[in-house]
């Protein structure tokens, strides 16, 4: 494949990859979410092979597999559904909102009248499922993956790059690596882990080839 191809094969991936990583932090796990799991971990260890210098790689692989290993458990969605508890709802849980890692920095209403702005824009309905502040991690995540499943015009992705420098590059490091260090490598926190790992590179990464491609239109 040439660049452009490569390009184009990129783009149509990260949709998918960004899609699966909000509900992975917004929607409590179910039957047809370990499906979707089993079905795109291989695509994730394709990511974390392919991509050269990808940091940690094998131990996010690791985790991928020791999740695939409990495919037969009887008890994985149960095992699952704990691990989320533990990580998004319990009052133990690692903060999950960009004003809580920034609030010496910028207010929250400052935070949440510029994420607005791009909701607003874009006209772009937010999930009702579960109601959550517009900052939280799983949010963000559901903003940057709907603007990457708009077609990729230079606008767009200027604003992709805004939600990346203006929001998550200020916080989600400190808030994936705070994760991370809650995670017992027993049972399914492997998943967790996997992904906790997986969203903080893959993230930057992401990041990267955007501002890569935005000089190039």
């Amino acid at each position: 494949m040439n660049k452009k191809e490569i390009e184009s094969s990129i783009i149509s991936g990260r949709r998918i990859i960004l899609e699966y990583l909000w509900h992975s932090y917004y929607f409590v796990p179910d039957n047809d979410y370990i499906q979707y799991t089993n079905k795109i971990l291989p695509v994730m260890q394709e990511i974390c092979t392919g991509i050269d210098g990808f940091p940690e790689k094998a131990e996010i692989i690791n985790c991928f597999q020791e999740f695939g290993s409990l495919r037969s458990s009887l008890d994985i969605l149960e095992k699952a559904n704990i691990s989320f508890t533990k990580f998004f709802v319990s009052g133990e849980k690692v903060k999950d909102r960009e004003f809580l890692w920034r609030n010496k920095e910028i207010s929250k209403e400052d935070i949440i009248v510029s994420l607005q702005s791009v909701y607003d824009k874009y006209s772009i309905a937010k999930p009702v499922k579960i109601n959550l502040p517009i900052d939280n991690i799983s949010m963000e995540l559901f903003l940057l993956y709907k603007l990457a499943a708009s077609e990729q015009k230079k606008e767009i992705i200027a604003d992709e790059l805004c939600l990346y420098e203006n929001h998550l590059l200020k916080w989600i490091e400190l808030y994936f690596k705070a994760q991370e260090e809650k995670c017992s490598l027993k049972n399914a926190d492997t998943l967790y882990k996997g992904l906790f790992m997986f969203s903080r590179i893959y993230l930057l990464h992401d990041y990267f080839f955007l501002k890569e491609i935005y000089g190039e239109i």
